[in-house]
């Protein structure tokens, strides 16, 4: 993938910038480049990009955000990195600082820069995002009563008399608005059946009723749905600025919600079916389908960015070598962002399918892919 094909357009303020040039260098990346792939679907008021006026103002959140433009900018470049970890150290300390203050610490920019580091530390490819993790449950818990922030719970709610929340698809993850309440559903049912918090059958009635609200969030192909982010209560359609064609970029949008709703599908017949059994008629089906749409998503330009996870949860059910080796050709593409969790990804679905190869030739059982992530010490998202 070009890296001249992934641009947008600066805001008018940076020019007049007081920054120092390695400073301004930085920040004109995580403008132009780095909010650009951080999100499935690129659009006009993305997030990223809306840190800007708060940073010129609040050091710790500017020194959070050069880290990850930093550590970003090398990564993309291949270059070594000698900046970021100078930033982060700054930006640490400040925060520091701020939960000794029972003003500050309840600052918007207080928030904003420990979710700088999260996404500095889940770019990077290290386990160290959870500590900040557990810093912003408790900031949200201080300031909300609540261990999640508001627009969290917004995000995710099922709450379909929110404005065009049944045909929308999420610019963050890529899949469909309604499926994002559905894939929580999904991780605190596995919880559940990991931890034995419910009886088996309990466990099966649930699952068959998550795959049947799964079903309903298809999205035909033929469909043009608009691109939102519910985080806001308007739910207002955004204005992309994808490098595509929109007759293209409709096709990819739309192959990518659906290779999420079949992903998702796998993964919940996966909680009350050992990796051992063979895929259900249906199953089958959805797996099939899954690697046809990949096909038309065929790099990680615009809605491709965050399609990790998905793969590892296809990839667990390959046993061809044909099929593995075109889940390994999509590594590279989702590698060129810069963003390291995909090799996360990566290792964990080679160390299934050797797994699963050793099952054949009658030796051990292959394991779900969530306890060969613990095993061989991965801790990563995988989006």
């Amino acid at each position: 993938m070009s890296k001249s094909r992934i641009r947008s357009s600066l805001p008018p303020s940076l020019s007049s910038l007081a920054l120092p040039a390695e400073e301004s260098l930085l920040m004109q990346h995580y403008l132009r480049n780095f909010a650009r792939v951080a999100l499935a679907i690129d659009y006009n008021s993305n997030g990223y990009r809306s840190l800007l006026p708060m940073a010129m103002h609040e050091p710790v959140l500017m020194n959070a955000i050069l880290a990850v433009a930093s550590s970003h900018h090398s990564r993309w470049q291949k270059i070594t990195d000698d900046a970021s970890r100078r930033y982060r150290r700054s930006a640490l300390q400040a925060l520091r600082e701020r939960f000794n203050d029972p003003e500050l610490v309840k600052s918007p920019a207080t928030l904003a820069s420990m979710l700088a580091l999260v996404t500095y530390e889940v770019f990077s490819g290290t386990s160290k995002w959870r500590g900040h993790h557990e810093a912003i449950r408790g900031w949200c818990a201080l300031n909300t009563g609540i261990e999640a922030m508001p627009e969290l719970q917004l995000w995710i709610d099922d709450d379909e008399s929110l404005p065009g929340r049944q045909d929308s698809i999420d610019a963050l993850f890529g899949c469909s608005s309604r499926l994002l309440k559905l894939m929580w559903e999904a991780s605190q049912l596995y919880a559940a059946s990991k931890n034995q918090q419910s009886p088996t059958d309990e466990i099966r009635e649930r699952a068959e009723q998550l795959q049947e609200k799964i079903y309903s969030t298809k999205i035909r192909p033929d469909s043009d749905p608009p691109i939102k982010i519910f985080c806001q209560q308007t739910g207002e359609v955004l204005s992309i600025t994808v490098d595509l064609n929109r007759e293209e970029l409709q096709r990819r949008m739309v192959a990518t919600a659906e290779i999420f709703r079949h992903a998702c599908h796998i993964y919940v017949y996966r909680l009350i079916h050992a990796p051992e059994q063979a895929l259900s008629s249906e199953m089958t089906d959805s797996l099939h389908s899954a690697l046809e749409l990949l096909t038309q998503v065929p790099d990680a330009l615009g809605p491709g960015a965050n399609l990790g996870w998905c793969l590892v949860v296809i990839g667990a059910e390959l046993d061809q070598s044909h099929q593995r080796d075109y889940i390994r050709t999509r590594w590279p593409h989702l590698n060129s962002l810069g963003i390291n969790n995909c090799e996360n990804a990566r290792k964990i679905l080679e160390e299934v399918w050797i797994q699963r190869d050793l099952f054949s030739h009658g030796q051990g059982s292959p394991g779900r892919w969530q306890h060969v992530m613990q095993d061989i010490g991965q801790t990563q998202i995988l989006v």
